[in-house]
């Protein structure tokens, strides 16, 4: 149960990884959409509110040929790694977590709560209303 246990333990470290490089991933990723995108939206607040978006106004703004540049060379040398990387580990993770978890299982331990070990108290030993000697033992003795 030892091996079980510890195989058990390893496939819940490395699902709890799964979870924490995808959510990294996800982030990463978003900003390297962003970066490889020609516009982005620019939202203001503007004194009409008469026409029933609360005076909110949104619209498009194309980046200039020079933010362009700049943003695909971002993307390319530090976002595009990133995410690169980190979809190499989520992928090892995941067959490191899926390998663990079927090892456990296929050795065949058994992880459950044990059960509770009854044993025989002593002649004259008083077992009161909680289950043990107490105040009551002391003065009801007599």
């Amino acid at each position: 149960n030892i091996v079980v246990g510890g195989l058990f333990g390893v496939a819940i470290a490395f699902t709890v990884l799964v979870g924490v490089l995808f959510s990294a991933l996800g982030s990463w990723d978003r900003v390297n959409k962003m970066l490889m995108r020609d516009g982005y939206v620019v939202e203001g607040r503007g004194g009409n509110q008469a026409s029933g978006d609360m005076g909110f106004n949104t619209y498009l703004q194309c980046k200039s040929e020079k933010e362009t540049k700049r943003d695909r060379l971002l993307s390319g040398t530090v976002t595009e790694p990133v995410v690169g990387r980190l979809r190499t580990y989520l992928l090892a993770s995941m067959a490191a977590s899926v390998t663990s978890w079927s090892g456990g299982a296929y050795v065949g331990g058994e992880m459950s709560v044990a059960e509770e070990v009854q044993f025989e108290r002593p002649a004259g030993y008083y077992i009161g209303p909680r289950d043990g000697p107490g105040l009551d033992y002391f003065v009801n003795r007599g």
